[in-house]
């Protein structure tokens, strides 16, 4: 999924926006179903390969007497479906346009996490991470048509794992949806649900194009709460992950804001 939104920046209360991590060791897996195998290799069919998009984001914070509010757009770099690069093309926060310095220190931050292997959330049916998560099938489950649901619960407790449902198509092997609670939550948080919606974007490429996420916390006496909405569009298949960074820097040099 697109590199994480952080709660806890836009409340301005916290000297780092990210929360500490607590790793753990994973305990022993069960066998993984069958049909979440059956998901994971049509995922990574799906994403093989390099891809750039769009992203646009809207971000509503309020605790008492503070309020916070964000749109921005960016233009990521997918390459065999993690995320590597990201360029923002436009913020505005609390109404104000932020500058190209102020742009530019923002990607150099979340660049550099993605450089690190943070950003990216370890999803249930990559094949990669298959082994992070526990599996059980929900026959009580009131699905999509054609869907079976599966819950899963992660092994590695951090901020890149959580427990949830996911739906997967019985013939394609396509997850539908996910739903899931995050291991590790930001400061201030004291709960969230993230809800992702899929669809096909090019011909065979089927993967995210909506995410929402909300929060609910406390600063002080104040209880709070936030809400995130993600979009992902303009999909575009690129020879090579150098092709996808020359095209990533294009598109922010000629956004008019660089």
């Amino acid at each position: 999924m697109p590199p994480q939104f952080h709660f806890s920046r836009f409340l301005g209360l916290c000297a780092a926006s990210v929360a500490i991590a607590i790793w753990a060791i994973p305990a022993s897996a069960a066998p993984v179903p069958s049909v979440v195998l059956r998901a994971a290799a049509a995922n990574a069919r799906a994403l093989q390969g390099t891809l750039v998009h769009d992203r646009h984001i809207t971000i509503s914070v309020a605790a008492g007497p503070m309020h916070y509010s964000e749109q921005n757009d960016a233009r990521l770099l997918m390459a065999d479906g993690l995320y590597e690069q990201l360029r923002y093309t436009h913020v505005v926060e609390n109404g104000k346009t932020l500058g190209p310095t102020a742009i530019e220190k923002r990607d150099e931050q979340i660049n550099s996490e993605l450089a690190r292997g943070s950003g990216n959330f370890k999803q249930p049916f990559d094949t990669r991470f298959l082994q992070d998560y526990s599996y059980q099938t929900d026959a009580k489950c009131v699905c999509l048509p054609n869907a079976v649901a599966v819950r899963f619960h992660s092994l590695v407790r951090d901020d890149a794992h959580g427990d949830g449902t996911m739906q997967i198509d019985r013939a394609s092997g396509r997850v539908l949806g996910v739903t899931y609670t995050p291991d590790v939550l930001p400061a201030h948080a004291s709960s969230c649900t993230t809800t992702e919606a899929f669809a096909e974007v090019l011909p065979g490429v089927w993967t995210i194009v909506r995410i929402e996420r909300s929060y609910h916390g406390h600063v002080a006496f104040f209880g709070g709460g936030g809400d995130v909405v993600e979009t992902l569009d303009h999909f575009k298949a690129v020879r090579s992950a150098r092709a996808g960074l020359t095209y990533l820097n294009d598109i922010a040099q000629s956004s008019g804001e660089r």
